[in-house]
């Protein structure tokens, strides 16, 4: 009976999915000091409200970056438009991205939160009604005037550590551990990537696996690169 019940409240439920997507999570803005866009998809069959925001990511304390709103009108650094639109079923907007302030010395990043909204339930909907909603968060990065490349990769007891004491983020794409320099990727054991911002130190978790160095694939101002580090 109980199962019969659970079953009927269930089905009785409507349930609404929002399908909003972005065109990309990462607009570089290496090429110049202009204007960056993406686009915001609608791909269910219900209005979505959608709303933007601006928040500038921190230096890592403690292990975990935080972020700080820009929610001041005379604090903005970036503009995004519009702010705030409408999306009509299976249709698109273009999010255009503007800087307000010129390239410094140092690199600067944020996100460009996207929220999608459902319409306020009507009369002619059930009032118990399922929303699954999915946010995103657009990485907008700011390279600096005069980007400088300086980091270091060290091994402390199989830990594999990154210094960067340039002004410009790191990207670690893949990390690798690997039984011998010259093992089939296959054999290895990858690691998850991580953004490295200017003046941070990341340290990876210890590895679980026997290796014996770490093959890096990563991107220095928008250029690859790959190191062998061996551990010691």
């Amino acid at each position: 009976m109980l199962r019969i019940i659970s079953f009927l409240i269930i089905n009785s439920l409507s349930f609404n999915v929002l399908a909003a997507s972005v065109s990309t999570l990462y607009v570089d803005d290496a090429a110049s000091h202009s204007e960056r866009a993406f686009e915001v998809k609608n791909t269910s069959d219900v209005v979505e409200y959608i709303t933007l925001s601006v928040e500038r990511r921190l230096n890592k304390q403690n292990g975990k970056f935080t972020t700080q709103p820009m929610t001041d009108l005379a604090q903005q650094e970036v503009l995004v438009s519009p702010a705030y639109f409408v999306l009509a079923p299976n249709s698109r907007q273009t999010v255009r991205i503007t800087p307000l302030l010129e390239k410094g010395e140092q690199e600067r990043l944020y996100y460009i939160a996207v929220n999608p909204k459902l319409p306020p339930t009507t009369s002619e909907q059930p009032q118990a009604a399922l929303r699954m909603i999915s946010a995103y968060k657009v990485l907008y990065l700011v390279r600096p005037k005069n980007p400088i490349i300086n980091y270091s990769l060290n091994v402390i007891d199989t830990r594999l550590q990154l210094n960067n004491q340039g002004n410009t983020s790191v990207l670690l794409h893949r990390i690798y551990a690997c039984p011998a320099k010259d093992s089939a990727r296959k054999l290895c054991s990858q690691l998850q990537g991580e953004r490295v911002m200017a003046g941070e130190v990341f340290t990876f978790d210890p590895l679980t696996t026997a290796a014996k160095g770490y093959w890096i694939e990563m991107q220095l101002a928008g250029q690859l690169k790959q190191e062998w580090v061996a551990i010691p």
